[in-house]
């Protein structure tokens, strides 16, 4: 497995990435991880707000069209994040961090499928046009929401102190 590690962090492309001085290199690869998941974290939020009460005199209904815009977020940030991930797989792979974030990204899509198929259903939405209330449901999956996707973001971020963080929890 080492090897295959190796391999990758030693391909033309992840030293492309990480060495040339090209903008079009580490630093595009970069801005588009951070508008990829400004789409996908910053929809999710508004949503989730929005369902926690913020602004209610904005309709749910029309909030359905943003998640094709969300999965387009993810997909340019996963894209990205493999790019960035092939330029340092031995140090990100070795980082428990790394994993943490992984795993908040997996519930943050789970959950944002759950509100898309559950929350914004034909059947519900018809619902809450009619003024009846949220489910309480629907307020639980907000607040995971939030949680899982400010999980995402502080663990992305920890990952580049990774001696700081070994340091503090002993591992």
């Amino acid at each position: 497995m080492l090897q295959f590690i190796e391999a990758i962090e030693n391909s033309g492309f992840a030293t492309w990435v990480r060495e040339s001085p090209s903008l079009l290199a580490y630093t595009s690869i970069l801005a588009l991880h951070a508008m990829g998941l400004a789409i996908v974290v910053g929809l999710s939020t508004a949503i989730a707000l929005r369902l926690l009460g913020v602004a209610p005199g904005i309709p749910l209904a029309p909030a359905r069209k943003f998640f094709p815009l969300m999965y387009i977020g993810f997909w340019v940030n996963a894209l990205s994040g493999l790019a960035l991930l092939a330029a340092s797989a031995s140090g990100m792979l070795a980082n428990p961090v790394f994993f943490v974030k992984l795993g908040f990204i997996a519930l943050g899509v789970l959950t944002m499928r759950l509100l898309r198929n559950r929350v914004f259903s034909d059947t519900q939405l018809q619902l809450l046009g009619s003024g009846a209330a949220l489910p309480a449901s629907a307020r639980m999956l907000a607040i995971a929401s939030l949680v899982c996707w400010g999980g995402a973001l502080i663990a992305g971020r920890l990952t580049a102190y990774p001696y700081l963080i070994s340091y503090y929890l002993g591992i």
